[in-house]
Formats: C-alpha cells, sequence, structure tokens
C-alpha cells in the first residue's frame, strides 16, 4: 500500500520516489521507513 502512495506521489509532484519517502518520513509518517523504493 505504502508503495503505490510513495509512486503517485513522485508521478504527481514529478520527483524520485527516494525523495517522497525522504519527505514522508520527515514530516513524521514514519510508516513509510521500510518501504520499497524501485525504480
Amino acid at each position: 500500500m505504502f508503495e503505490r502512495v510513495i509512486d503517485d506521489f513522485a508521478q504527481f509532484f514529478q520527483v524520485s520516489q527516494w525523495t517522497v519517502k525522504i519527505c514522508m518520513m520527515q514530516l513524521g509518517f514514519t510508516e513509510f521507513e521500510g518501504s520499497y523504493c524501485g525504480s
């Protein structure tokens, strides 16, 4: 589920999946910590 959220945000904001994951963790969403960040 979190992988889908990461993919959707990355496409919407035209940034990398890694960037989305880091930003979400900085905002306090610790659920994203172990999520896949593939290409």
